[in-house]
């Protein structure tokens, strides 16, 4: 999703809200929150990172919403591909 986002970005995102802010210094900050408002994570992340949306299971996703949170995740690697964060 960062620094280009798939194709399958927005169904694998639906019932979320991600943004990524640029910060001071060239760092970025990733936020999430569910549908309804909840902020759910924010992390600090270098510009040179990648950040990964993951879906396991699409078929919990109705246009706009997730039932099950727990099948979606988040993780950073670093510019070299090694997980930072998740």
């Amino acid at each position: 999703m960062y620094p280009s986002p798939g194709s399958q970005l927005a169904q694998a995102e639906s019932g979320f809200t991600v943004t990524i802010q640029s910060g001071q210094g060239g760092g970025k900050t990733l936020s999430v929150a569910n549908s309804s408002g909840g902020s759910l994570l924010k992390r600090s992340f270098v510009s040179t990172d990648h950040v990964y949306w993951v879906e396991t299971s699409y078929g919990d996703d109705a246009p706009g919403q997730d039932a099950n949170y727990g099948d979606d995740a988040y993780i950073l690697t670093d510019a070299q591909g090694y997980i930072t964060q998740k």
